[in-house]
């Protein structure tokens, strides 16, 4: 049974307030699920400077991850990945300190 169709035999049997309930439960489930995978990655001091070294440099918008990942690797020699850039940001300030 596909998902389209347990929503909809839940809306007709009038179940939505248990279904939204259910479906609440899974979301929280999810997202600390994904909370614990973050907690688990680290970002090495060298990738950390690299990255603000790329910031500092002006070269390119730091939103512009591919750029970034390229002036890291090519101009610095620090092999910076999506994951590290977007750890970084998500926790610059924590980093920083």
């Amino acid at each position: 049974m596909t998902t389209y169709t347990i929503l909809n035999k839940r809306i007709r049997e009038k179940d939505l307030p248990n279904f939204t309930r259910q479906l609440f439960k899974n979301r929280q489930k999810d997202r600390r699920i994904k909370m614990e995978k973050e907690k688990k990655f680290e970002v090495s001091k060298e990738k950390f400077l690299a990255y603000i070294k790329v910031q500092k440099s002006g070269m390119t918008n730091m939103f512009a991850i591919n750029n970034v990942i390229y002036i890291a690797g090519n101009v610095y020699d620090v092999d910076l990945t999506k994951e590290d850039c977007l750890y970084i940001m998500k926790n610059y300030g924590a980093l920083l300190a």
